[in-house]
């Protein structure tokens, strides 16, 4: 009877190729015998705790998600992590080797409380550390995230610039509806994609008619 806390990265921290290789690990570690709880934290963000609640709802487990009282750190998420070290059995955290280009995030540092350079600063391993200090099982699985927006984004750039365009804006909305509303890849028409899309391709765009203008 085992009680499995699985906490992470929030949902602005991922790619969608990251996103699908996180619900697969949370999948897998709620696949082992005598797992029968599973607690997170209900991230107002999104992401791991999210995924982890929902994952374990649908394979009919018990799905604990102690909420943050509010959004400080002092009397909301530090009190939040605490709670869910010490209910957890062992925790586990999940989280990512590097931010996806074009996401706005803050804290974007290499994690200082893993004392490691490998993944990126989160409070899922501010949570790991307690839990370890509690004589708990603990590991933390960093994801190395493939990013198809990115890719497709700098190729547009590069078209746009060669065709020219008064409304860039308006333009790369159209590739983006092309490229993935239109093209059918599930799981890319989202918000955070959209957004990430025409941010990369503007500063790409940019780039490419500064060096041109220094050449």
């Amino acid at each position: 009877m085992t009680k499995l806390g699985i906490v992470g990265s929030e949902a602005s921290r991922w790619t969608t190729e990251g996103e699908a290789e996180a619900r697969e690990l949370i999948r897998f570690l709620l696949s082992f015998e005598g797992i029968t709880e599973i607690i997170s934290g209900g991230c107002p963000n999104g992401g791991v705790d999210q995924w982890a609640a929902e994952i374990g709802g649908e394979l009919g487990m018990k799905v604990t998600e102690f909420l943050p009282k509010d959004r400080s750190w002092q009397t909301g998420f530090k009190p939040r992590n605490l709670q869910i070290a010490r209910e957890s059995d062992a925790v586990h955290c999940i989280t990512v080797s590097k931010i996806p280009e074009g996401a706005i995030v803050t804290n974007d540092v290499p994690c200082f409380h893993c004392g490691a350079d490998d993944h990126r600063r989160n409070g899922g391993c501010w949570t790991v550390k307690r839990a370890r200090e509690m004589g708990k099982p603990v590991k933390v699985h960093v994801i190395q995230q493939a990013d198809a927006i990115a890719v497709h984004a700098k190729e547009e750039a590069v078209l746009m610039v060669d065709v020219g365009t008064s409304n860039p804006a308006s333009y790369l909305q159209g590739c983006f509806n092309r490229l993935f509303r239109s093209g059918g890849i599930a799981g890319y028409d989202t918000p955070l994609n959209r957004e990430r899309f025409l941010r990369i391709a503007m500063a790409e765009a940019k780039r490419i008619i500064a060096e041109v203008n220094i050449s």
